[in-house]
């Protein structure tokens, strides 16, 4: 969802959680990072209204996290996008933290042989990683230079 702004406005956001296990907290998350955090206060149900204004374009998302002491269970919203006066800009740095974590993704892929059934499929998986790698590369040097590599 894109919600456009004209100018630097104040929104109002709702955060809404249910869960079957009790929350530990709740975050709003602003392009990738916790801009806020609540406590779940062990409740099986949240919510929270607040507003935000952003003075440029960005995406927020609100994400719960269960308490457990085993693992890590959470659920995430899809993100919306706050557009004022433009779109949103990609982080040179997020872009640079994916093409790494593809490249790392990669190299483990390569000393695993016996991950595939056939050479084909390894193939075909290493070049979907080279594809995402470039772009990303290409995404941390320039929005125009990675949307021209997807033609």
């Amino acid at each position: 969802m894109t919600e456009p702004l004209a100018k630097p406005a104040s929104v109002e956001i709702e955060i809404r959680a249910l869960s079957r296990a009790r929350l530990s907290f709740v975050d709003l998350v602003r392009n990738g990072r916790v801009y806020r955090r609540f406590n779940g206060g062990g409740r099986r149900e949240f919510s929270v209204k607040l507003r935000l204004k952003p003075r440029e374009s960005c995406w927020i998302a609100a994400r719960a996290f269960e308490q457990n002491e085993v693992t890590v269970r959470f659920a995430h919203s899809n993100p919306v996008f706050l557009e004022v006066g433009g779109p949103v800009v990609p982080s040179t740095r997020d872009a640079l933290y994916y093409k790494d974590w593809c490249e790392e993704l990669l190299r483990a892929l390569r000393d695993d042989p016996g991950r595939f059934r056939s050479e084909g499929q390894r193939e075909k998986v290493e070049q979907i990683y080279g594809r995402a790698i470039s772009f990303y590369e290409k995404l941390a040097r320039g929005v125009a230079a990675a949307l021209t590599s997807l033609k």
